[in-house]
């Protein structure tokens, strides 16, 4: 299943797939960050509570680990720094 395609430098484009349908993950905590060989390493962790025992449990489950290049990082850093543009309400116009 194709999800588009990326473009790296004047001559390569890559297919991005996706053959899983792979859901989104949403993460509560960094559980580990670290640098090493120039590879960003992050794992992400989901707060579980539960609150039908007796004694309240706190868990967070580990739902993803990503090792990221250096260049791939420093893209992301910059993305993130970015001001986020303004949008508009719904059915409204910014001047």
């Amino acid at each position: 299943m194709g999800a588009g395609k990326i473009r790296l430098g004047e001559d390569l484009e890559i297919d991005v797939v996706d053959p899983h349908n792979i859901q989104p993950v949403y993460a509560d905590l960094v559980t580990e960050l670290r640098v090493n060989d120039g590879v960003l390493y992050i794992s992400l962790a989901n707060v579980i509570v539960d609150g039908e025992s007796h004694a309240i449990s706190r868990k967070a489950q580990v739902c993803a680990r990503l090792r990221i290049a250096g260049r791939t990082a420093e893209f992301i850093k910059n993305m993130l720094s970015q001001p986020e543009p303004e949008q508009a309400p719904a059915g409204q116009k910014l001047n």
